[in-house]
């Protein structure tokens, strides 16, 4: 899955890279009242410490909105999906979880928009997290409240985010980002609306 994705998003930056070409770099493309979409796929997912196995990469999007050029607020929302590992349980039986995560919550970042077709962004965000984790085995259910697993829980979660984002026209950025959340590194792609 790992060779995947990586090669997934060589091919992405070099088709990006290419198309770039053909297009006259605007200036100053990141200012005051602009709204912009962004997906991304993260590369190190949160649980990837757990040694478990994704059946779903962390996908976010979200929507931003520039309230001057240096002030913006957003909302966000991304989902991964997580096999544990295998492990023997008390009654000898080979037991794994599936951990379904969901992340929801709001953006707030300073940014440099000085330099032509380049943002760069620092900030905080306050994301309300919930995991819902079934055994993938029938009647796990005794055993996963015996070893302390939540079938579903939930809390919010402060973080920070720092991120880059480069103009390829006067519509389309390459980003990404480090930060807390759904995953620690993303790479994607952003859409401006207005």
């Amino acid at each position: 899955m790992k060779k995947k994705t990586v090669l997934s998003m060589a091919g992405f930056l070099l088709l990006s890279s290419l198309v770039s070409a053909q297009y006259k770099k605007p200036n100053r493309i990141f200012k005051d009242k602009q709204m912009d979409l962004q997906f991304s796929l993260g590369l190190a997912p949160t649980f990837l410490t757990d040694g478990g196995k994704q059946s779903v990469p962390p996908l976010s999007l979200s929507g931003e909105m520039m309230f001057n050029d240096f002030l913006s607020a957003g909302l966000s929302f991304a989902h991964s999906a997580t096999f544990s590992k295998e492990e023997i349980v008390a009654d000898g039986r080979l037991a794994r979880w599936k951990n379904n995560y969901f992340e929801a919550g709001a953006r707030f970042a300073a940014h440099v928009t000085r330099f032509d077709n380049m943002d760069i962004y620092g900030g905080f965000s306050v994301a309300y997290c919930h995991s819902l984790v079934k055994a993938t085995q029938d009647g796990m259910e005794e055993m996963s409240r015996h070893m302390g697993i939540k079938p579903s829980s939930g809390k919010i979660v402060p973080g920070g985010i720092l991120g880059f984002r480069y103009a390829i026209s006067k519509k389309i950025v390459l980003m990404s980002e480090v930060g807390a959340g759904v995953s620690l590194f993303k790479l994607g792609v952003g859409y401006r609306v207005k």
